[in-house]
């Protein structure tokens, strides 16, 4: 069964295929590209078709069909024949095809950099204590992707980029040391330092409140699955293409005032 994320969940666990899910919903939701009518009779005339796709869209191309199942899986959600997820934002109309192109682009570019983030991550973690450089002061750094996170008050949960653990930290008597980082691609080019200086606010908050103080592991085969824990330190990454020195280390100070640990990382 195809869900809203369509092929890009391909080869998945199950685990990381209901992070992936619930990541698709939210960044959807907040998509302002052009969207069909949400009344189900206009909807209906712009039902797409596997077998008719747009000009210069092969029939075989998996985003289309991709694409038809999303729509009819919102067509669905917006007739009530399928429950729409807890918490969620309100349900909105399928983007049009154009949009929903770009934006599963974008999506899929997300994904690649929260991937390299997390191969950077396990290398750090590889060395020597002495060595490491966004993971200090840890002493048997476990990195995992995708971690689900149940907060206090919350029914769906969030899903953490990736979630460290220092395994030695859960010994008998001591209090597990967790560490939290939320990924950001941004192009930050053509933006002012004021613009930059709002993102980063913006992502810092995002970040604590979905990351950050007390949670409760709910990733099975995690050590700390089912267990409430306070996260010792919440980190934000941005993509550092391109992005001048100074203007790096005036982030990273600004981030500490936010109470997050801002760091850099340029996919090869």
């Amino acid at each position: 069964m195809r869900t809203l994320a369509g092929g890009v969940g391909r080869g998945l666990s199950l685990e990381d295929a209901a992070a992936l899910e619930a990541r698709f919903t939210e960044a959807e939701a907040l998509e302002s590209g052009a969207r069909l009518p949400a009344q189900l009779e206009a909807l209906a005339r712009y039902r797409p078709s596997v077998h008719q796709p747009p000009s210069g869209v092969s029939v075989t191309e998996s985003r289309w069909v991709d694409y038809v199942a999303y729509w009819e899986r919102r067509y669905e959600e917006l007739s009530g024949a399928r429950q729409w997820p807890p918490d969620a934002p309100p349900v909105k109309p399928p983007l049009k095809w154009d949009g929903y192109n770009a934006f599963r682009g974008r999506f899929q570019e997300a994904l690649a950099f929260q991937g390299s983030v997390a191969r950077v991550l396990r290398q750090d973690a590889g060395l020597a204590r002495g060595q490491r450089h966004w993971l200090r002061g840890l002493e048997q750094p476990l990195v995992m992707e995708n971690v689900g996170l149940a907060h206090e008050g919350r029914v769906s949960l969030t899903y953490v980029d990736q979630f460290v653990v220092d395994e030695a930290s859960l010994r008998p008597g001591q209090t597990p040391s967790v560490h939290s980082f939320s990924n950001k691609k941004r192009d930050f080019k053509s933006m002012s330092e004021d613009v930059i200086d709002a993102h980063l606010a913006a992502d810092a908050r995002e970040a604590l409140t979905k990351y950050g103080g007390t949670v409760e592991v709910r990733r099975p085969g995690h050590p700390l699955f089912g267990r409430k824990v306070n996260v010792s330190r919440v980190h934000l990454v941005y993509d550092g293409a391109e992005m001048a020195p100074g203007l790096k280390v005036k982030l990273i100070r600004k981030a500490e005032d936010l109470n997050v640990e801002l760091h850099f990382h340029a996919p090869q």
